[in-house]
């Protein structure tokens, strides 16, 4: 017999399904131990064997548990006795998808799109209101998901309150929360941002906020480009070379003056 990892995290996985959920406060190691294994393990050499494989997975981010107690000598010469001084099992969201099967891919951050610079919290403040104004708390969860936010997965800042409570500081929790969620979190923040100033939602910000937004994100180096918020030169002064804004000039032209305008009017 030899241990291996992805059933271990399986195990704990369906042992947190049926406990609610929740970290697994009244299995310890040895237990979980006798669980994978479909039968009592007295083997000193498998019981050693397992403690590893719980430290691995731990070093890899893949669990999280606990020690009880002052255990270290333990670890070296009573690997059962160890065992039973490790509780509160837990899988990471990483974990999760290992156990399940489930394979992210993210492309690698592109420094040439982000180069970590600031998003204004005034900016971030003007678009949780105007979401906050268009939608319920129920529309506002779909809104977001829709929008490719993955709130089952996203680390909220403590302070964040329920939606149901307050719709603007749970959407404001939220982007800060992608903001501080390392590259992935900012990607998905800056495509968020992107395709709702440039429409490509279900709805978007009234014209007059879109303008304010794009030239105030312009002045800090900020550019909608496809749907996207990638960095570039900061521009000085309003701005009317954003593709958004150079659409909505194109919308207010007679259909007949842009029919025979257009092509050299976006050249």
């Amino acid at each position: 017999m030899r241990w291996d990892n992805i059933t271990i995290l399986q195990t704990v996985d369906r042992l947190q399904q049926q406990y609610g959920g929740g970290e697994l406060w009244s299995v310890d190691g040895r237990q979980l131990m006798d669980n994978v294994a479909g039968a009592q393990v007295i083997d000193d050499g498998l019981v050693r064997g397992f403690v590893l494989e719980l430290e691995i997975a731990a070093n890899e981010g893949y669990l999280t548990y606990r020690i009880d107690g002052n255990a270290a000598q333990m670890r070296h010469t009573m690997h059962y006795q160890y065992l039973q001084r490790i509780n509160t099992f837990a899988l990471t969201a990483k974990g999760q998808d290992r156990a399940r099967g489930i394979r992210v891919v993210q492309p690698l951050p592109n420094p040439d799109e982000d180069d970590g610079r600031a998003i204004s919290a005034l900016i971030l403040q003007q678009i949780v209101s105007a979401i906050a104004q268009e939608y319920t708390p129920q529309q506002v969860l779909g809104f977001l998901r829709e929008g490719g936010v993955p709130l089952d997965r996203l680390p909220l800042p403590e302070e964040t309150p329920e939606v149901r409570s307050d719709p603007g500081g749970f959407v404001y929790g939220v982007l800060v929360g992608l903001d501080e969620w390392g590259s992935e979190g900012r990607r998905i923040l800056r495509e968020f941002i992107g395709s709702w100033l440039d429409d490509r939602f279900n709805s978007g910000p009234p014209e007059e906020l879109r303008i304010d937004l794009v030239e105030k994100l312009a002045r800090r180096g900020w550019h909608v480009v496809d749907g996207n918020l990638i960095i570039g030169d900061p521009a000085k002064g309003k701005q009317a070379r954003s593709p958004i804004l150079r659409d909505a000039r194109l919308g207010a032209l007679h259909p007949e003056i842009l029919a025979v305008a257009e092509l050299l009017f976006r050249d």
